[in-house]
């Protein structure tokens, strides 16, 4: 079907209700079970020099956040 083919009454007539969304769901999978990859660097700030004020401020707000 082409747009043209298609009536405005019949297009200003479709609605999505929640039984659409329900059997939508069925072939879509849950994001959860999607494979996740996190790296974790092996850079420790001893290895990057200078910056010593930004260093501790991270260092400080890494105290709060995880005491």
């Amino acid at each position: 079907m082409e747009e043209e083919d298609l009536d405005i009454e019949f297009l200003d007539s479709l609605r999505v209700t929640m039984s659409d969304f329900k059997e939508a769901i069925k072939g879509v999978p849950p994001s959860a079970l999607k494979d996740v990859c996190v790296e974790l660097p092996s850079i420790r700030f001893a290895d990057i020099g200078g910056l010593e004020d930004v260093k501790r401020e991270l260092q400080e707000s890494k105290a709060v956040l995880y005491p």
